[in-house]
């Protein structure tokens, strides 16, 4: 029992190492700055999608309603006021190309920038000669990324259309107690669709063929540690004036500091992925554009 604990606070400590070494701090960075620039593009591409069967207003609500929960009712309405300015923004011809162009871009930078980072954690790196086909492949993968994440939004606004639809009954069955049902509900409901994107992350981005045995592991023990930072971060604010210190820009810094917390995770994630892996006695292949990377230490003298 004793050798076991031991064996689990060492792999925990291979995980953190790794992931200081690798400077998996600084890729969260990144990961959070190109989410912030990013930002616009996201939300006009999950509100065109979602927005296609439920309506435009629906989807608004449902996201100013997430965001509000993960980081304050100050960095919602600052997202809402990113969508309403370029709702009404009004363009030339050549500057509609030119902010669409940019909004593609930028809407796809984040995912590049964390299949980079995974691809460092887990050694793989693009063949030379296939440097341009990948920039390519990985903006449709990006872009298909945009559209999951319309569609696992349209997944949650139909759990929550279907639990507003049979509240009269869960309120017959379970009385004072279908608040507490429904609140039940919504963050399983939550808890799976951000399962399903950590998933998607580890499968899909990087340039790498790993099993899905290994990638559940990763995408749980991301789950679980987001959704305690959810409530922790939720509590933070509740208690704290940490936002009004920077003044208007509070809430921008408050969505930049949960964006930044959520890339340690995201990358965390991942180092556990390629530790648990290595242990296993698997390696992690590169795919077919890409290659391994096998670092080794000399010591001279």
């Amino acid at each position: 029992m004793i050798g076991k604990i031991k064996q689990l606070f060492q792999f925990i400590w291979d995980v953190i190492v790794k992931f200081v070494v690798d400077n998996s701090l600084n890729y969260s960075g990144s990961i959070a700055f190109f989410t912030i620039f990013s930002l616009p593009g996201i939300l006009i591409g999950v509100i065109l999608i979602s927005g296609s069967v439920f309506g435009e207003k629906a989807v608004k609500m449902e996201l100013y309603d997430q965001i509000q929960v993960l980081v304050g009712e100050s960095s919602a309405m600052q997202v809402q006021s990113i969508i309403r300015n370029l709702e009404h923004a009004e363009f030339s011809y050549l500057a509609l190309i030119i902010a669409i162009s940019t909004l593609l871009y930028g809407s796809t930078s984040v995912f590049a920038s964390i299949q980079d980072g995974i691809n460092v954690i887990w050694g793989i790196r693009p063949k030379p000669k296939r440097v341009a086909l990948k920039f390519i492949l990985n903006r449709l993968i990006s872009i298909a990324m945009i559209a999951t994440i319309g569609f696992l939004m349209l997944v949650s606004l139909s759990v929550d259309t279907l639990v507003v639809v049979f509240n009269d009954l869960l309120i017959e069955y379970f009385g004072k107690n279908s608040a507490d049902l429904i609140s039940f509900l919504e963050q399983v409901s939550f808890t799976l669709i951000v399962f399903t994107v950590f998933v998607l992350v580890y499968k899909v981005l990087p340039d790498a063929k790993i099993a899905w045995k290994d990638v559940l592991r990763g995408a749980v023990l991301s789950t679980i540690l987001f959704i305690v930072g959810k409530y922790l971060f939720s509590f933070y604010l509740g208690k704290s004036s940490f936002g009004t210190a920077y003044g208007t820009a509070g809430s921008l810094v408050l969505l930049l500091m949960w964006v930044y917390y959520s890339s340690i995770i995201l990358l965390f994630g991942a180092e556990f992925i390629e530790v648990y892996t290595r242990r296993k006695g698997r390696m992690i292949k590169p795919s077919s554009t890409s290659t391994k990377i096998i670092t080794k230490e000399i010591h001279l003298g």
